[in-house]
C-alpha cells in the first residue's frame, strides 16, 4: 500500500510540473504572436496569476489530499467532509476577494504593476482565472481524497492541452481586433494590449473548463464514496471549524510562501524597472522568451527526481540516519551531475537559443540566458529541498527558509533599482535576486536540517563537477562566438550541443565525477553508463 501511493504522489508531482512547464513555455509562441511589446504587458499580469495558480491549483490541493485521505481511510468520514467543507468555503472566499479586487482595481494595478493605465485590460482579463483556480484546487484534493488519483493527473494535462488551443485562438482574435483599435484611434499599442489581453482571457476561458470537468469529476466520485462508506453522519465532527481552517491554512501555508518567493521577485524587478526605464519591449524579450524559457527547463528537469526526494524524506520520517544519508547524497550527486551540465550548457550557448527564440534576438534574451542557468540550477535545488521538507513534514523550517529569501529578494530588488539604477534593460538585477533568493532559502532550509546538508560527499566530485562544467562551457561559447552570425543558430545549436556532450561526459569519466551505480536513475543515464563500459572508461 505504502509502495503504491508513493508512486501515484510521485505521478501527480510530475503531473503538475508538466503542466507548469507547459504554462511557462507556451509564454514563447505567445511572444511571437503578439510581439516584445505585448509580452512586456502580459509579464506582470502573467506572474500575478502564477503566484494564485500555484497557490490555488497546487497548494490548496495538497492540503485537502493530505488531510482529507487519512481521515478517509480510517472510516472518519465526516470529519474529512467537514474539512473538505471549511477548504471549498475558505478557498471560494479567498478566490473571490482576489477576483474582485484584481477587476474592480485594474486600473490602480495596471499603474502599480506596469506604470501603464490601459494594461488594465490584460488584469480584468486575468480575474476570472483566479477565481476558478481557487475551487478547482480544492476539487482536485478531493479527487485524490478519493483515490481517484488518474483522474486529477488527467485534468492537469487537459490543462496543458487547452491552454495550447485557446491561448492560440483568443490571442489571435483580440490580436486582430486590437489592430483595428489602433487603426481607429490612431495609438500602436493598442494592438499588444488587447493581444496580451486575450491571453490572459484564454487562461479564464480554460479555468472554468477544468472547474466544469472537476466538478463533474467530483460528483462521480463521491457517489462511489458514498456507496464504500457510507452517507457521512454530519452531526458526528470530532474537530472544531476553528481548528479545521488552521490545519488547512498551515498545510497550504509553505505553498503561499513558495510562490511569492518564485514569482514577486518577477512582477517587483518589472515595476520598478519600469519606473527608471519604462521599456516594455525590452522587458517582453526577455521575460516573454527567455525568462520562459529557464522556467521549462527548471520545471521539466525536477521530474526525474521526484521518487528520490520521496524516498529521502521517508527515511528522514523513520529516523534512519544511515538511509536518508545515503538517498540524499543519491538525490544530490545525480541532480548536481545533470542540472550543472544543463545549466552551464544554456548560459555558454546562449546566442544560438536566442536566435532560434526570436528572429532578432536583443541583448537583454542573450544576457537573460546566459545568467539564466544559474537560476535553473539553484531554483531546482530550492524544490528539491522544498520536496524534502513537505514530505518530511517540517514546515517550519520551509517558513524560515522562504520567508528569509523572500526578505532579501525584495531589498535587493529595491537597492539595485534605485540606488544602482540596473533594470530591465540590464537583466542582471532580476536574475541576481532570484539567485540570491533561491541561495538563502536554501542555505537557511539545509541549515534547520544538517543530516541532509552533511552527505559525506567527497569535495573532490564537487570541484571535478565544477571543473567538467567550466571547461566544456567555454569550448561551447567559443564555438557559439565563432559561427553565430555566419551560420543559422539552430546548426550552431546542434553543434555546440554535441560537442558540449561529448566535452561533458569524457571529462565527468576521467574525473570521476559520474556516479555509475546510479546513473541509469536519470534521463539517457543508462546509456552513457554502457557507453562508458564500451569504451572501457
Amino acid at each position: 500500500m505504502a509502495g503504491r501511493s508513493r508512486i501515484r504522489i510521485d505521478r501527480s508531482y510530475a503531473a503538475i510540473l508538466i503542466l507548469a512547464a507547459v504554462l511557462s513555455f507556451f509564454r514563447i509562441p505567445l511572444t511571437n504572436m503578439i510581439q516584445t511589446e505585448g509580452a512586456g504587458y502580459l509579464c506582470a499580469a502573467a506572474e500575478l496569476y502564477l503566484i494564485c495558480f500555484m497557490i490555488f491549483f497546487e497548494g490548496h490541493a495538497r492540503a485537502v489530499r493530505m488531510v482529507m485521505a487519512p481521515r478517509m481511510r480510517q472510516g472518519r468520514t465526516a470529519d474529512a467532509m467537514r474539512f473538505f467543507e471549511v477548504a471549498f468555503l475558505f478557498s471560494l472566499l479567498t478566490g473571490v476577494v482576489l477576483a474582485a479586487a484584481f477587476f474592480l482595481g485594474s486600473r490602480l494595478l495596471a499603474v502599480f504593476a506596469a506604470g501603464e493605465a490601459d494594461v488594465y485590460l490584460v488584469i480584468a482579463a486575468m480575474a476570472p482565472a483566479i477565481l476558478f483556480s481557487s475551487v478547482s484546487g480544492v476539487l482536485r484534493g478531493y479527487l485524490y481524497a478519493l483515490e481517484m488519483d488518474r483522474a486529477a493527473e488527467a485534468v492537469c494535462y487537459v490543462y496543458s492541452a487547452l491552454t495550447v488551443i485557446a491561448g492560440f485562438l483568443f490571442t489571435s482574435r483580440y490580436s486582430a481586433y486590437g489592430e483595428k483599435v489602433s487603426a481607429l484611434l490612431r495609438v500602436p499599442r493598442y494592438s499588444a494590449i488587447y493581444g496580451a489581453a486575450g491571453a490572459m482571457l484564454s487562461q479564464s476561458a480554460v479555468s472554468l473548463t477544468i472547474l466544469l470537468i472537476l466538478t463533474v469529476l467530483c460528483l462521480i466520485g463521491r457517489r462511489a464514496m458514498t456507496r464504500k462508506y457510507g452517507r457521512p453522519n454530519f452531526f458526528g465532527y470530532e474537530e472544531e471549524r476553528s481548528g479545521v481552517r488552521r490545519l488547512f491554512i498551515s498545510c497550504s501555508g509553505p505553498y503561499w510562501l513558495f510562490a511569492l518567493l518564485y514569482s514577486l521577485w518577477v512582477v517587483t524587478d518589472v515595476r520598478l524597472a519600469l519606473l527608471s526605464n519604462p521599456d516594455f519591449e525590452a522587458a517582453g524579450s526577455f521575460y516573454g522568451r527567455g525568462l520562459a524559457l529557464i522556467y521549462t527547463i527548471r520545471f521539466l528537469i525536477l521530474i526525474p527526481f521526484i521518487r528520490m526526494t520521496r524516498d529521502a524524506a521517508a527515511a528522514n520520517v523513520r529516523d534512519e540516519h544511515s538511509a536518508f544519508r545515503n538517498r540524499g547524497r543519491v538525490l544530490i550527486r545525480l541532480y548536481r551531475y545533470e542540472a550543472a551540465a544543463v545549466s552551464m550548457f544554456v548560459s555558454a550557448a546562449a546566442a544560438p537559443i536566442a536566435g532560434m527564440l526570436a528572429p532578432d534576438p536583443s541583448p537583454e534574451l542573450i544576457s537573460g540566458l546566459q545568467w539564466g542557468g544559474a537560476c535553473i540550477y539553484f531554483g531546482g535545488f530550492l524544490f528539491l529541498f522544498m520536496f524534502v521538507l513537505l514530505e518530511s513534514g517540517r514546515e517550519r523550517d520551509i517558513y524560515i527558509g522562504l520567508g528569509a529569501g523572500l526578505v532579501l529578494q525584495t531589498g535587493l530588488c529595491v537597492l539595485l533599482t534605485f540606488k544602482a539604477q540596473m533594470g530591465v534593460g540590464a537583466v542582471f538585477p532580476c536574475l541576481l535576486t532570484g539567485i540570491a533568493a533561491a541561495l538563502t532559502a536554501f542555505a537557511v532550509m539545509s541549515r534547520q536540517t544538517v543530516r541532509l546538508l552533511y552527505l559525506g560527499e567527497p569535495i573532490r566530485r564537487l570541484i571535478g563537477n565544477i571543473l567538467c562544467c567550466a571547461a566544456s562551457g567555454l569550448v561551447v561559447y567559443l564555438l557559439s562566438e565563432l559561427m553565430t552570425g555566419k551560420i543559422s543558430p539552430f546548426p550552431v545549436f546542434l553543434i555546440c550541443l554535441i560537442v558540449y556532450l561529448i566535452l561533458y561526459f569524457v571529462m565527468s569519466v576521467l574525473l570521476k565525477v559520474a556516479d555509475f551505480r546510479n546513473l541509469d536513475r536519470i534521463p539517457g543515464g543508462a546509456l552513457l553508463r554502457d557507453l562508458a563500459e564500451v569504451l572501457h572508461l
